[in-house]
């Protein structure tokens, strides 16, 4: 099992070694800010190394986008947040000049 950090995501292995072939699944997990998403290809390696790194290898595609077919499922929702921090700071930016009018009206 390995754990590591990512273009702000944490990647956890998991590979699992399977009963009758011996060899080593390939599972992982993506969380990012509190959530998580697994993923498990169908391929089976011969080390448990190897299926650790395959596993990495495929998760930082998945998370540069780079994966046809494998979508980010909840955690793509977690992109649309700098938009919402780009609102807010258009509404504080229209409360100041709303502000300096009101002020400057009395003048």
């Amino acid at each position: 099992m390995v754990s590591l950090e990512y273009r702000g995501c944490t990647i956890s292995t998991m590979p699992r070694q399977l009963a009758q072939s011996r060899c080593w699944s390939v599972d992982f997990t993506i969380i990012r800010h509190g959530r998580q998403q697994s993923f498990s290809l169908n391929e089976a390696l011969l080390t448990e190394r190897e299926a650790d790194v395959r596993s990495v290898h495929v998760a930082r595609r998945i998370i540069e986008g780079k994966v046809p077919g494998i979508p980010l499922g909840p955690l793509e929702a977690l992109e649309e947040a700098p938009a919402w921090r780009a609102m807010i700071w258009l509404v504080v930016a229209m409360l100041g000049f709303l502000v300096a009018w009101a002020w400057w009206q009395r003048q």
